[in-house]
């Protein structure tokens, strides 16, 4: 906690911690927090994004490589769908959609290739 404090004293004296810009960079606030989770989880850097599909873009895109497979558990959030059927195929990354009710499919679609595994359940079956 004592580290947190100085690290909120130390923004305090610069509220707008030497950082704004708004939108999708994020603001003063933003950058701030990222600062503060940093500190807190003892990383070398702390992303936010201001939503849940930008942080599975980002999680994804930051791992897979050309000639990479993942496995997505399907169904899967329509946005995510399109981003790992669609967007990831003009990469070179392949998508398996898995049944995350049968681990079967989950088992028998794992190669040499799988870079990684999806594993979000969607909180409506439908979408």
């Amino acid at each position: 906690m004592q580290d947190i404090r100085k690290t909120q004293s130390k923004f305090r004296k610069n509220p707008i911690g030497g950082h704004f810009d708004y939108g999708r960079q994020g603001t003063s606030t933003t950058y701030i927090l990222q600062k503060i989770l940093t500190k807190l989880e003892e990383s070398y850097h702390v992303f936010l994004t201001p939503t849940g599909f930008g942080a599975i873009f980002l999680a994804i895109f930051s791992l897979v490589r050309p000639g990479d497979e993942i496995l997505v558990a399907d169904p899967s959030y329509k946005p995510t769908r399109r981003f790992t059927e669609d967007f990831l195929k003009d990469f070179n990354i392949k998508t398996i959609f898995y049944n995350p009710n049968d681990l079967n499919t989950l088992k028998k679609n794992i190669s040499k290739n799988t870079k990684l595994i999806f594993c979000r359940k969607s909180r409506k079956q439908y979408i």
